[in-house]
């Protein structure tokens, strides 16, 4: 039985995923790191679908976003990732500080990226919303802040964010 590929919107796009009328096949996968390359084995590659995606939004141009609070390894390294895949044009926020010492530790270099300071996760958040309000990224992406705490700001009737569509995180 053949599985169906999901269909993801890209509303900063506007595009769909895969191209209708388009199959991508099982032709790439990303290495640990994050470089797009032909597969080797066609028969079994564990996650295929994603990297599929991952491939295809790869293709299309990286869009501005405010990284909250990356104040550890895994959430930094991640913005870290996409970035050097070509997905997405991080900006960090969070303490200065912090983020230096987590990259360093990490052997992460970070000193192309943009990097906005502030004092504590509170003031990262808010700083993430007014970022996504003034249109300056177009996506925001949790670091190492509390879901509710980033979520709160995103709907709250004061950060300006809020809409009558439903959001999903």
């Amino acid at each position: 039985i053949r599985r169906c590929l999901p269909i993801v919107t890209c509303t900063a796009a506007r595009r769909t995923w895969p191209p209708y009328g388009q199959s991508l096949g099982c032709n790439t996968y990303m290495d640990q790191r994050t470089h797009i390359r032909p597969a080797r084995h066609a028969k079994h590659v564990r996650h295929e679908k994603y990297h599929q995606l991952i491939a295809y939004c790869a293709s299309l141009p990286d869009e501005a976003c405010a990284v909250v609070h990356p104040c550890d390894r895994a959430s930094l390294t991640g913005a870290v990732r996409a970035a050097q895949a070509g997905l997405i044009r991080p900006i960090l926020v969070g303490p200065r500080a912090r983020i230096e010492a987590v990259a360093r530790d990490a052997g992460l270099d970070i000193s192309r990226l943009e990097l906005i300071d502030t004092p504590h996760s509170q003031a990262s958040v808010e700083m993430g919303a007014r970022l996504a309000r003034e249109g300056r990224v177009s996506m925001l992406m949790k670091g190492s802040v509390l879901t509710n705490e980033l979520l709160s700001e995103v709907v709250s009737r004061e950060a300006g964010l809020r809409t009558d569509r439903r959001i999903s995180h």
